[in-house]
């Protein structure tokens, strides 16, 4: 299954979640093996986002805003960055952790593992 680097950075929380959880031990090696592998995709990714808002932005206090004049060229580089597909080797179906206590946004971070689950036949 692929996912885009933006699929990885959203899903960052609610993947941290899933690991404190309990689950039948299959399940729960495949979610370690998955959060493993976005963190050493997203470490880089988030290194590299830095960079751009650094590059095309004002620090503030603690915010880095983008420049009205960079905002088209910060945009556009971004977009690239996180529109780069993954190949993760581990993945997780929603009958596996079906017992989670997610939130309705919490099962959107995690969308992208999801949308073979629910395909609905023609």
């Amino acid at each position: 299954m692929k996912a885009s680097l933006k699929d990885l950075w959203n899903a960052r929380a609610t993947l941290g979640k899933l690991a404190g959880m309990s689950f039948k031990a299959k399940t729960a090696y495949k979610l370690m093996k998955l959060i493993d592998q976005v963190n050493k995709e997203i470490e880089p990714f988030g290194k590299v986002r830095q960079e751009l808002f650094q590059k095309y932005g004002e620090q503030e206090g603690d915010r880095v805003t983008i420049k009205p004049e960079n905002i088209e060229i910060f945009s556009k580089e971004l977009e690239e960055l996180e529109s780069q597909e993954i190949e993760l080797k581990y993945t997780v179906n929603l009958d596996e952790i079906g017992e989670a206590q997610l939130s309705p946004s919490e099962l959107y971070d995690l969308d992208f593992m999801f949308k073979e689950d629910m395909a609905i036949p023609q």
